[in-house]
């Protein structure tokens, strides 16, 4: 918008993505097209609670992607993950 601000994206990743079947391949996915988009910033990443061993995996990527990334799963204890 004329403030430059706003979303670039909006990506849904559905519901079991984070469970520790599915290994949270769809917001591994699109965390790594975010981090390509040259129209990203900043990713903001809300999930319910992920299984402990994909939370890992996802705030590890998060943290090499290279952009500033905010990760919400919501009503997870920080110290599980």
């Amino acid at each position: 918008d004329q403030l430059g601000a706003g979303i670039s994206q909006a990506l849904g990743t559905g519901g079991h993505d984070l469970s520790e079947e599915i290994g949270g391949i769809s917001m591994l996915f699109a965390l790594d097209a975010l981090a390509q988009d040259d129209e990203t910033r900043v990713s903001v990443l809300i999930s319910k609670p992920p299984s402990p061993i994909v939370a890992r995996t996802i705030l590890e990527r998060a943290e090499a992607c290279g952009k500033p990334v905010v990760v919400n799963f919501l009503g997870a204890n920080p110290h599980d993950l």
